[in-house]
């Protein structure tokens, strides 16, 4: 029980981190996914220096920040989607809801493109709203296939365990 209201904080503290990041006006939105791309210009830069991507400017430097801006709501998402199936699955064993996590964090991005036009300079784009999804897709089905490997160790080590000592 104790992991299920774990899981339940860390998807609500999810939720509140998309919200709280849509709330932010145009600028500071910018500024702050500027940040990171500068961060991914740096990186790249160190693995490898005379790389497009580490000496972007211009209008190959807004191309950049557009895809980082749009891989922050995938992944942002896909988390979501992950920590959303993990606890679903911690209140219940029953296999048949796999499809709610997608279903909540498509609801999560409709109404985060929602709130964003509450926010100065920002506005909706029905591309973020299926980017999102997209990204909860990947973190449900990333969600699953970690659910299905730990269930093939845990039957391998109950299977092992069963063995008589002398076959071991």
């Amino acid at each position: 029980m104790l992991a299920a209201l774990l899981l339940t904080a860390l998807s609500a503290a999810a939720v509140w981190f998309i919200f709280s990041n849509s709330l932010r006006d145009a600028a500071s939105s910018s500024s702050q996914s500027q940040t990171v791309t500068e961060g991914v210009q740096d990186a790249i830069g160190t693995i490898a220096p005379s790389s497009p991507v580490a000496n972007a400017e211009g209008e190959d430097f807004a191309r950049l920040h557009a895809f980082v801006r749009k891989c922050a709501h995938f992944l942002e998402f896909a988390l979501l989607g992950a920590l959303l199936l993990w606890t679903c699955r911690s209140y219940t064993p029953l296999k048949r809801f796999w499809f709610a996590p997608p279903c909540i964090a498509f609801l999560v991005a409709v109404f985060d493109e929602y709130i964003q036009n509450f926010s100065p300079g920002r506005g909706t784009a029905f591309t973020d709203v299926l980017i999102d999804t997209g990204g909860a897709l990947a973190g449900t089905a990333f969600a699953i296939a970690c659910l299905l490997v730990a269930g093939v160790i845990a039957r391998r080590k109950k299977k092992r365990n069963a063995l008589p000592l002398h076959t071991r």
